[in-house]
């Protein structure tokens, strides 16, 4: 160990990003929770925009639904399989590929049930259903890449104490594992 740090307690930590330890961590995994987005995404659905002032979702004048009760109970289904903290809190690597073909199924599968019910969900026209398909595509994608690399699972397990350790690494510690990570790709230093 550097001298630099002689001489000091290790009892002293950084103290939690949120000053109020648990508490903070759990507002901010509230927060990057996709069950919001899917409830936002069914007001819309319904016609419904969030007032700020009133903290609800109000009906917006002249805009229908774009289904009945039973057809958005079928969107929360197909979206929530996608839409869920297990998705928004796992280490998706980065293979594309498995994303869209995972999210592919998911809407193939959705939009069967559409298509063959879509008068008893109040669809106005078929037309519609290529509606529904991008809401769960874009939901289902945006849930995906927000796991690549457990985007969400770093953002809500991470402190200040573990991004300070990089930080104030000494300098020393730094240029070492540079140089050795650039020895092995150089091939003049062997």
């Amino acid at each position: 160990m550097n001298q630099q740090y002689e001489g000091l307690s290790s009892d002293y930590n950084t103290p939690p990003l949120y000053g109020s330890g648990e508490k903070g961590r759990e507002n901010l995994l509230k927060q990057l929770s996709p069950e919001q987005s899917l409830l936002k995404e069914i007001n819309l659905m319904k016609g419904k925009i969030w007032n700020e002032q009133n903290k609800q979702f109000e009906k917006v004048e002249g805009i229908k639904p774009l289904m009945n009760d039973e057809g958005i109970n079928i969107f929360w289904h197909a979206a929530s399989s996608v839409l869920n903290p297990v998705v928004a809190f796992s280490n998706y690597r980065a293979d594309i590929k498995i994303i869209h073909n995972l999210v592919l199924m998911q809407i193939k599968k959705a939009s069967a049930i559409f298509h063959l019910r879509w008068r008893d969900f109040g669809i106005s026209s078929k037309t519609e259903i290529a509606l529904i398909d991008d809401k769960l595509m874009i939901l289902g994608l945006s849930a995906y890449y927000q796991a690549l690399g457990a985007g969400h699972r770093k953002a809500g397990t991470s402190n200040i104490s573990e991004s300070m350790s990089t930080l104030i690494r000494p300098p020393e510690e730094q240029q070492e594992k540079r140089k050795g990570f650039l020895s092995r790709i150089n091939p003049l230093s062997k």
